[in-house]
């Protein structure tokens, strides 16, 4: 009995003894094979535990693990690096690396052939209680695997702060069946292989799911678009494997779904980048702890097809066969990006059996875009099936449909903002941006597509809209009642009432652009903003009301003879200060009457002129409210230059007046121009350039040359030869008056051969190299007359005591280049600019004789002069191009020619030895005589010829120069500064010459 009793006494001190032995493990070394806590009891890795296959790890007790050193395997099928039994409580923490990979690379497909590897794996019967936290490096290469698998019930929070790389077909980053706690991912998750997922929540999540890290998914191997054809051409299937969704939500989210503001989640391929729905379970996102919405999107949402023909999606909820429900409804306060190639794409889908019972808010942005023939960008879709109370826009919902340059065909791509397919929206309010824009292609071919903002036909049950933001492209309203609140903002596109009830409210300084219809059933009330109708139909409409601070504008096309008609059915009231304006949208040939408002009972509160508003300044016009018959009418007739005040540059009115609208843009912003200024500045921008810039600053120019050949010397002595070289600068400038001004400057290097010859005097030959450019001081555009002159020429001078006479003729030939620039704003308010270029040659010439008698006084000299010179400029026909029929200008040859006398009296001293110095200051009046620049004789495309005379600059103004001369018996040098005033005219020149003798 005592030997019995001896034994089982000892039981319990061996098994506290074995307890004891395995309560904790620190590995610090290097472990070619597996472990488990049931041996090791709670594992500590600082090491490296790297066995050749099967699991590395194995958590098949209630203990902890955590590993800041390395857990490896090397090829093999069912590895496993942490494996985690369920059945038990414990944690695992891993801040260092793990690592499930082999020899195959990236950058070819296959990407490899292993099978069911997992970083860390959940598995087994039962739960798991207990939290994952890592913050490692998790890299799996591997088909039908993940970075990290929960496929058992865990009781816990996955945390991941990390890294996690998963390359392989059916992969996951990250994958949960269920859990019950918070799932936060602020680390970096990524997926790559056919049908691959970067996180799938697949199960119910008890708890809140944050995501405040970057996960990305795609089968692509690369994912930047080739930008060549020979590119696009060298792409095979293996280049296009689709991969599958980045974020995947696919069941209850008690805690809802948080991407916050960091947040990356990018899909490149046809994935949605985030999708929130099953085809088989109920998925309801329960409302965000501290918050009142269920799904919050303040991050970066990307879906990108890279390749053609590949659809994207942003954010999809709903519609692939089961429920989804969004408690508290959506706030996206960061952005969704889509973008497709040859393919559809849409921002934000709910599809049919997504419930979203409060609104979306929209305080960040959407943006989609398709670049295709025929496709279609929708930012928000709402699909039949799908239930959305409404929307609330504070941020920017965007669609863009763009063509494709060198398309044979024009097929429609198109661009819907909003679409509601379910008719349920019943409220939409925008104070931000809703746009969708149809955009041509760089060579205006390939897409003939719609532009809708608003796209909400499928209502019956009403809707209403309010907006004090902008909305650009249509309004498609549906058979249920609608109202259309304007409070502010603008509002851009056609807007089509159905056949409810109708209302329309346009306040807060709004306005609306675009072409109403109606069948009848509206009532349209313009209390302080203005409406511009831009069809040219008759709307029906059972009341208007127009405030004292509304303006209606309607449009009329008097080449067809139709206008905007308001039909009102009941009663039609103008208050006083009421304005009636006409856009036009052809020309008027010489005048004509619109009726544009026609009501049973019509109430004007004033009656004279003051009720008319904007009309083009093309046009003068008078409106006649006849209260008995119900009408109003604008009568109008076209303006004269006279009467449209037109100065400068009338002599081309009729030919602007028939050319402008040869090209739509610039006709817009004729049309749209309704005050005299906007008006004059438009109409100078057609005139080519005539005023004479480019004449006198070049007859400037050559008078220099002149000069300078004409000059005595101080001491240098003449019986010898010479040569010289002059740096010249000069300028010219001409106010505004009977032409527009100019402002002109050039620079030259001129030189000389001379030779005294016995009984002759000094003769020589020169040639000069100028460059000069004219520009108008009154357009900010950047029009601009270059020109590049090469001359040569041939002097005499002579020298009798105190008398100097001297003669000169030089001729050169010029090459010009024009710019001429009209900048406006069209129809839709976009800037436009039209740039018409020209290249021509011409020849000018200059003859000159002077006279001069220099008298000493002491250290004083006196020297009155005379000269003439006589400038011809002669520059060739040409053609403008680069603008358009409406702009380009054909423009005959001209030739001008001027006579410049001058009459002048220097007064200098002589100061130093063998070197001297000659200070003087000329003072004088210069006489201008002849027939000046010449007229300028153009016309536009199919138009007829114009003809523009430059505003004259004959007769006399003074003229002064200060000017140093020094030299010895062989050199001279000289710096002269001069200028002269003449009725507004003002040239001036700067030049720098030195001569010497050999």
């Amino acid at each position: 009995m005592k030997r019995l009793l001896a034994p089982v006494a000892a039981a319990p001190l061996c098994l506290a003894a074995l307890t004891d032995l395995h309560a904790a493990t620190t590995i610090s070394d290097t472990r070619s094979s597996g472990v488990a806590t049931s041996t090791t009891g709670d594992l500590t890795i600082t090491g490296t535990v790297s066995p050749s296959s099967g699991t590395a790890v194995t958590l098949d007790s209630s203990n902890t693990v955590s590993s800041s050193g390395t857990i490896s395997i090397t090829g093999g099928d069912d590895t496993t690096g942490i494996l985690v039994k369920a059945g038990n409580t414990g944690s695992v923490s891993v801040s260092g690396t793990l690592t499930l990979t082999d020899s195959s690379v990236s950058s070819t497909i296959p990407l490899t052939s292993a099978e069911r590897r997992y970083g860390i794996w959940v598995s087994g019967d039962g739960v798991f209680t207990g939290a994952i936290n890592t913050s490692a490096t998790i890299t799996v290469r591997g088909n039908d695997s993940a970075g990290i698998l929960v496929a058992s019930q865990m009781d816990g929070d996955l945390t991941m702060s990390g890294t996690v790389s998963v390359t392989g077909n059916n992969s996951y980053g990250i994958r949960t069946t269920a859990t019950t706690g918070n799932i936060a991912i602020s680390g970096t998750v990524s997926a790559l292989g056919t049908g691959s997922v970067g996180v799938a929540l697949d199960g119910v999540t008890q708890g809140e799911v944050s995501v405040s890290g970057s996960i990305t998914s795609t089968g692509y191997l690369s994912t930047t678009r080739p930008t060549t054809t020979a590119g696009f051409a060298a792409l095979t299937a293996n280049d296009e494997l689709q991969g599958g969704a980045a974020f995947r939500i696919a069941s209850t989210s008690t805690g809802g779904l948080n991407l916050e503001s960091t947040s990356s989640i990018t899909s490149y391929g046809s994935a949605p980048a985030v999708v929130i729905g099953s085809a088989n379970s109920e998925v309801e996102l329960g409302v965000v702890p501290g918050d009142t919405h269920g799904l919050l999107l303040a991050g970066g949402i990307v879906a990108n097809g890279v390749y053609d023909g590949f659809s994207t999606t942003g954010v999809q909820i709903g519609g692939l066969g089961g429920t989804v429900l969004v408690d508290g409804g959506i706030n996206l306060t960061g952005t969704v990006t889509t973008v497709s190639y040859k393919a559809d794409s849409t921002g934000l889908s709910v599809g049919s059996g997504a419930t979203i019972p409060d609104n979306i808010t929209v305080s960040g942005t959407i943006s989609t875009t398709v670049s295709s023939q025929s496709s279609k960008a929708t930012a928000i879709s709402i699909a039949s099936g799908a239930n959305v109370n409404g929307l609330i826009i504070s941020g920017t919902v965007a669609a863009y449909a763009t063509g494709f340059a060198g398309a044979t065909t024009a097929v429609g791509s198109n661009a819907v903002a909003i679409y509601d397919g379910s008719g349920t929206v019943t409220q939409i309010t925008n104070s931000g941006t809703i746009s969708a824009t149809v955009t041509l292609s760089t060579d205006n071919t390939g897409i003939t597509g719609t532009a809708t903002a608003l796209d909400l036909r499928a209502n019956t049950v009403g809707v209403t809209i309010t907006s004090s933001g902008t909305i650009t492209g249509d309004i498609l309203l549906g058979s249920g009642d609608a109202t259309v609140d304007l409070t502010g903002g603008k509002v851009t596109g056609a807007l089509s009432f159905g056949s409810g009830t109708n209302t329309l409210t346009i306040d807060g300084g709004a306005v609306y652009t675009g072409a109403l219809t109606s069948d009848g059933t509206l009532a349209a009330a313009v209390t302080n903003g203005k409406l511009r109708d831009s069809s040219t139909s008759t709307i029906t409409m059972r009341s208007l009301t127009v405030g004292s601070s509304g303006e209606i504008d309607f449009t009329a096309d008097p080449v067809n003879n139709t206008n905007t008609l308001f039909n009102v059915s009941g009663a039609a009231s103008l208050a006083s200060g009421t304005k009636i304006g006409l856009i036009f949208k052809s020309k008027v040939t010489d005048s004509n009457s619109f009726t544009v408002i026609k009501a049973s009972s019509l109430s004007v509160g004033s009656t004279d002129q003051s009720l008319l508003g904007d009309v083009s300044y093309w046009y003068k016009a008078n409106i006649a409210a006849d209260t008995t018959a119900g009408t109003v009418t604008v009568n109008v007739a076209r303006r004269t230059a006279a009467e449209a005040g037109i100065t400068v540059g009338a002599g081309a009115f009729n030919a602007v007046y028939g050319a402008f609208d040869k090209d739509t843009q610039i006709g817009q912003a004729f049309f749209n121009a309704t005050s005299a200024s906007t008006f004059g500045s438009l109409y100078e921008k057609m005139l080519p350039d005539y005023n004479g810039g480019p004449f006198q600053l070049l007859n400037r120019g050559m008078m220099a040359l002149a000069r300078t050949e004409s000059d005595p010397t101080v001491a240098m002595k003449d019986e010898r030869r010479g040569a010289w070289v002059q740096e010249l600068g000069f300028a010219v400038s001409q106010n505004r008056g009977e032409g527009p001004g100019y402002n002109g400057n050039g620079v030259a290097l001129m030189g000389g051969y001379e030779k005294s010859m016995e009984n002759v005097g000094i003769v020589g030959l020169s040639s000069s190299y100028m460059i000069t450019a004219v520009n108008d001081p009154d357009a900010s555009n950047g029009n601009q007359v270059k020109g590049e002159v090469f001359t040569g020429g041939a002097y005499w001078r002579d020298r009798y005591g105190g008398l100097m006479a001297s003669a000169s003729l030089n001729a050169g030939y010029i090459r010009f280049s024009s710019k001429r620039v009209f900048t406006g704003t069209d129809d839709e308010g976009a800037a436009f600019e039209r740039d018409a270029n020209a290249h021509w040659s011409g020849y000018l010439g200059d003859a000159h004789f002077g006279l001069g008698y220099e008298q000493s006084l002491g250290f004083m000299f006196v020297r009155p002069t005379a000269s003439l010179d006589y400038f011809v400029l002669s520059d060739g026909a040409h053609q403008e191009s680069g603008g358009s029929d409406g702009f380009n200008l054909k423009i005959d040859e001209r030739t001008g020619q001027q006579g410049n006398a001058e009459a002048a009296l220097t007064f200098g001293t002589q100061l130093g030895g063998d070197f001297q110095w000659k200070p003087a200051l000329t003072v004088g009046w210069k006489q201008v005589f002849g027939d000046g620049p010449g007229d300028t004789t153009a016309s536009f495309a199919g138009g007829s010829s114009f003809t523009l005379m430059p505003q004259s600059v004959v007769g006399g103004g003074p003229i002064a120069r200060i000017t140093v001369q020094g030299g010895n018996r062989y050199s001279d040098i000289a710096l002269e500064l001069g200028g002269e005033d003449r009725r507004g005219f003002i040239g001036y020149d700067a030049r720098f010459v030195s001569k010497f003798r050999f």
